[in-house]
């Protein structure tokens, strides 16, 4: 049985090149030797969905790719993982808790679609892997942590105890993780949830205690459970897609739905230098605003600020990690660009 740490190993020191396809190379090759372990299949799922949405990212920024079939290469070795993955580690926790991270969010990594999992039947997925983690894996924490994290309950996290705590440390700790990058962004994943998700979760409570935030600001509560799953799906796939996706996202949105969320209220004056976040919906507002208010602003009343505040820096969907900063005279040419659109 081929080293899971060796191949670790070797992918961190191809990483360290700058490219991809060395490393997508590297790990067909160890691949084809000998069927994979669970190890090899977790790492080259993780590797391929990441190595196929950077791609997808690189074509909507108008950027070159390393090779003119770069993105089949991935897509098509993702497909083969998974299919491995599905049929030979279904019931082994590592694979079992990575295929459900992504179907949970498969608004963002639709690039799993293609062959046992589709848009069609992604739900029943979600199910019954989830049904299965429950079944397999009653005591473990780290099924429950995902959709709270995609959710970003900070609340949940506020509330884990201090053996809930230590409990999801010490299952991470059985991963055995290393200086890779896929197993870098593992580690990463969790110590956000445990740490910033956490400590937001007590600035909403104290918040919403003093009734400094819209009080129910989440509009998922008031929908019916299939609306909420859809919505769900909306929320997360948004909060995780990249800066230049949301920024899109938030012009059409605006000029749709002619209204806009900020962390300023725009009946105070505003100094021409400084900072605005703008949201394109209450629920995104309210999942970052945890320790102060936010307020809602018509679309065009919102052009008629950035009209008169043209030097201002503009702070588009922020998610807590990463944004696009906008000068307002340059945010506003992309709303009435949508706004006539729309009219």
């Amino acid at each position: 049985m081929l080293d899971i740490l060796a191949i670790k190993a070797d992918v961190y020191q191809l990483e360290r090149q700058g490219k991809r396809l060395p490393v997508y190379r590297h790990l067909r090759e160890v691949w084809q030797k000998e069927p994979p372990s669970e190890g090899l299949t977790v790492l080259a799922l993780q590797q391929m969905v990441d190595y196929v949405k950077y791609v997808d990212d690189l074509t909507v920024l108008g950027e070159p790719w390393e090779a003119e079939n770069e993105y089949d290469l991935y897509q098509d070795f993702l497909l083969d993982v998974i299919s491995w993955g599905l049929q030979k580690y279904r019931a082994k926790k590592r694979f079992l808790w990575q295929i459900c991270y992504y179907v949970n969010a498969w608004a963002t990594f639709y690039y799993i679609f293609g062959r046992e999992i589709t848009q069609e039947n992604v739900e029943q997925w979600k199910k019954t892997l989830f049904e299965e983690a429950k079944e397999r894996y009653p005591d473990s924490m780290l099924f429950e942590f995902i959709p709270h994290a995609a959710q970003l309950d900070y609340v949940w996290f506020y509330r884990l105890t201090d053996e809930q705590r230590l409990q999801i440390r010490l299952e991470v700790g059985e991963w055995n993780l290393q200086k890779n990058n896929m197993d870098q962004a593992v580690q990463s994943y969790f110590d956000d949830a445990m740490t910033w998700y956490r400590d937001n979760g007590r600035k909403l409570l104290e918040a919403k205690k003093t009734r400094r935030i819209i009080e129910g600001g989440h509009p998922m509560s008031k929908q019916t459970p299939k609306q909420q799953s859809l919505c769900n799906n909306k929320f997360d796939g948004l909060m995780n897609a990249a800066p230049h996706k949301r920024y899109k996202s938030f012009a059409v949105t605006v000029a749709d739905w002619e209204s806009v969320w900020l962390d300023c209220d725009p009946n105070q004056p505003l100094p021409d230098e400084g900072v605005i976040s703008v949201w394109p919906e209450e629920m995104f507002a309210a999942a970052v605003c945890t320790d102060k208010p936010f307020f809602k602003m018509d679309v065009h009343d919102f052009c008629d600020l950035l009209e008169a505040h043209p030097d201002a820096t503009i702070r588009v969907f922020p998610n807590g990690k990463n944004w696009t900063d906008m000068a307002a005279e340059d945010l506003l040419e992309d709303v009435l660009e949508e706004l006539d659109r729309v009219e």
